[in-house]
């Protein structure tokens, strides 16, 4: 486990503020935003006793039935100080459940801290939390995935190129699946944008690890047979 603080992801600070206030956490949560705490304080120290939270957490009947704690959990998810991607997708599944019949603020927290998440995540390479896993978590929240994707199309940094890259390599090796999501996500890393985002960064990237990771999608990409135009 790695301790964060907020100014290591400045992109999630104020989509975990509006949790903290949005849902509270009892008594003194006006004390616990993320500007303020460090992650680090919302748990014991050492490797076993978070576990211990972590297993405490998923014993409950269902995360979605226990708002006050979302904040909490979602920031440890945000700033990954959660080490497996399948707390994650257990967690989020759980919110899934229900988010959706939630008041319209609440439910806009979530939204805007999902967006804060993948910020974050394109901030970096790699993550703990794949960008696949992103999405899947995305497609069971059933949240629309295209201003995610064009948000990466406008996201023309290192890490972000480096995601891409991943992904195109990734999917040689994932099984299909009938999900829409997965559909919509297929669908557009086999359209131009894509290509063009690695051919740009192709060019202009001189480090030689990152442009062997480009090139080898790329080729993969070509493989695929789609022309200049995507068809």
């Amino acid at each position: 486990m790695q301790e964060s603080d907020a100014e290591d992801f400045p992109c999630l600070r104020s989509a975990l503020d509006a949790l903290y206030v949005t849902f509270g956490s009892g008594a003194g949560s006006e004390n616990r935003q993320s500007g303020s705490v460090r992650v680090g304080s919302l748990l014991p120290p050492g490797e076993a006793n978070f576990d211990s939270f972590m297993s405490g957490i998923m014993r409950l009947e269902n995360i979605g039935l226990h708002k006050e704690m979302l904040p909490s959990v979602l920031e440890l998810l945000g700033k990954e100080v959660v080490d497996s991607a399948d707390y994650a997708w257990l967690i989020m599944n759980g919110i899934a459940v229900y988010w959706q019949d939630w008041p319209e603020g609440e439910r806009a927290a979530i939204q805007v801290f999902m967006r804060a998440w993948w910020r974050a995540t394109l901030s970096e390479f790699p993550r703990r939390l794949d960008v696949f896993q992103f999405f899947n978590i995305i497609g069971t929240m059933k949240i629309d995935v295209y201003p995610y994707l064009s948000y990466w199309e406008n996201c023309a940094d290192r890490p972000a190129v480096r995601h891409l890259a991943w992904l195109v390599t990734d999917f040689t090796v994932h099984g299909a699946s009938n999900a829409r999501w997965y559909d919509e996500l297929e669908s557009w890393i086999d359209s131009v944008a894509p290509r063009r985002i690695l051919e740009a960064a192709l060019s202009a990237d001189p480090d030689a690890v990152v442009a062997q990771e480009i090139s080898s999608a790329l080729n993969i990409m070509r493989s695929w047979g789609r022309g200049e135009d995507g068809n």
